[in-house]
């Protein structure tokens, strides 16, 4: 498994979406979103699970991954 990169270049990419399941079992997503750097764009998406995205909802998804390649 790769090692998960410093805050520093984190901190220096650009044009970066984290979409989080609001309902994982795997992280926290509200803890999470707060960790990330604030040159990135986070959301938190509701009433869904690791495992059900990007399938469900996947109108939403959808939109946040589509307004991210803009």
């Amino acid at each position: 498994m790769p090692r998960r990169p410093k805050a520093r270049a984190l901190r220096s990419l650009e044009n970066v979406t984290v979409i989080l399941a609001a309902n994982s079992k795997v992280h926290n997503a509200t803890r999470v979103a707060r960790k990330v750097p604030a040159n990135m764009t986070t959301h938190v998406v509701p009433n869904c699970t690791h495992h059900t995205m990007p399938m469900y909802p996947s109108d939403e998804i959808d939109r946040l991954v589509l307004s991210a390649l803009e």
